[in-house]
């Protein structure tokens, strides 16, 4: 299969849209986003000042993406990865190790020392970070804070 990789714009929204929602229906998320919410956390994503977006395209079409933003670490730059989707009809074709080496790729080329994300422990998406070369780092932990509303 022929990949061709791109920088992401608005203009490739509503597609990464479609993408958002059909991914996160699946397993093992099984979150109903509407259109206007995906859009929302898209768009956010796409408006962060030091945003690297990376679309991968077959046959013209966008069949998966990366959002992240490249952030300053002391003298440095690491790489957060915020969201990686791939069409469902895609998935199992390699496609998310491509979109993830192509953007290890162009990390080396912007000087960018490390690639950071948060994700389900024991889910499909943990095991696929680690065969990419991803490690726990032992010395950190995320935490959240779940806000009562009154």
């Amino acid at each position: 299969m022929d990949y061709v990789f791109k920088r992401l714009d608005k203009a490739d929204l509503n597609d990464a849209v479609v993408i958002f929602q059909a991914a996160f229906l699946q397993s093992p998320w099984n979150e109903e986003w509407t259109k206007q919410q995906a859009y929302n956390r898209l768009i956010d994503y796409m408006e962060t000042k030091m945003g690297l977006h990376l679309g991968i395209f077959v046959e013209q079409s966008l069949v998966g993406f990366i959002f992240s933003r490249k952030m300053t670490y002391l003298e440095s730059y690491e790489l957060w990865i915020d969201e990686i989707c791939v069409d469902p009809t895609y998935q199992g074709k390699s496609i998310g190790s491509a979109l993830m080496n192509k953007l290890k790729e162009i990390c080396l080329n912007e000087h960018i020392e490390r690639i950071c994300l948060v994700t389900k422990r024991g889910k499909l998406s943990h095991g696929f970070y680690y065969k990419m070369g991803f490690d726990e780092d032992e010395s950190s932990v995320c935490l959240i804070h779940q806000l009562d509303k009154k």
